[in-house]
């Protein structure tokens, strides 16, 4: 059997490979030379910022102090957003804004629970935790260069990780649509979003597709925003943090692809 016959299969199966592979190789600078980095002062230097968080890292008793605990670091945040993807809908085509369960981890989990403000987005939904994103945008289109995901390249916007076992930003689907890569292309996606109060609407959502079996070189990247000083590394509450200039990063990665278009995936 040709190793492309089932090009889904085979398209998650690498996914699964690069990620354990990214978990086993993830970059970990020795911990005595990490100095701390202080939330608060991130909150007061950006006006928008996006988490992702693995809760377990920040604490062993429970996933809701873990995530109260990153909620009362960056109150001070004007806007704060947190993952609320449902990938599912590619197959279900139903999204509800109130119900739909976030999948990607406990601290979406946590923030669902808490029941804040979320995007429309069917797959790619993001919980607004405090203040608002500029909706003045392309709405049925991920991460189109008129898209929400643009709120996320500019200066005064970052990325944080906690505690995850490798460098994750979705903000890459974003940077890839605009330098416009060759081994991605659009998906429509058919369905209904339900919204509390209202009659449910029908939509032709357009989200990415990889054209063969790639992934993300993680470390690669990381790496090289590192160097660039894109990238600030440190420890908060004793996990492993880091804090992304989503500008700086965007621009790099953008002009970085147009001498090199597979620069940051693996085959």
């Amino acid at each position: 059997m040709s190793f492309f016959s089932d090009t889904k299969f085979n398209i998650k199966a690498y996914r699964l490979y690069r990620r354990l592979k990214d978990r086993s190789l993830s970059i970990r600078p020795n911990r005595r030379c990490l100095v701390p980095i202080n939330l608060e002062l991130i909150a007061k230097r950006y006006n928008t910022v996006i988490v992702h968080a693995g809760l377990r890292a920040i604490s062993a008793r429970s996933s809701s102090e873990a995530f109260l605990k990153i909620i009362d670091s960056l109150t001070n945040v004007q806007t704060l957003c947190i993952p609320a993807f449902t990938p599912s809908f590619r197959k279900s085509g139903v999204f509800s804004v109130q119900f739909s369960r976030p999948e990607v981890g406990s601290l979406s989990t946590q923030a669902w629970l808490s029941r804040p403000s979320r995007t429309l987005d069917p797959i790619h939904s993001l919980f607004v935790m405090n203040g608002r994103l500029d909706f003045d945008c392309t709405l049925d289109d991920t991460f189109h260069p008129s898209g929400i995901f643009k709120n996320f390249a500019q200066e005064s916007s970052c990325i944080i990780n906690i505690g995850t076992p490798y460098f994750v930003s979705t903000n890459l689907h974003y940077v890839e649509r605009v330098a416009n890569v060759p081994y991605v292309k659009q998906q429509l996606h058919k369905g209904v979003v339900l919204l509390d109060g209202q009659e449910p609407f029908h939509v032709n959502h357009n989200s990415y597709i990889f054209n063969f079996p790639i992934a993300w070189n993680r470390n690669k990247i990381e790496s090289f925003l590192i160097r660039n000083n894109a990238i600030t590394v440190g420890l908060w509450n004793s996990a492993f943090c880091r804090v992304v200039n989503c500008k700086k990063a965007s621009d790099l990665l953008i002009n970085k692809l147009e001498s090199d278009p597979y620069f940051m995936v693996s085959f």
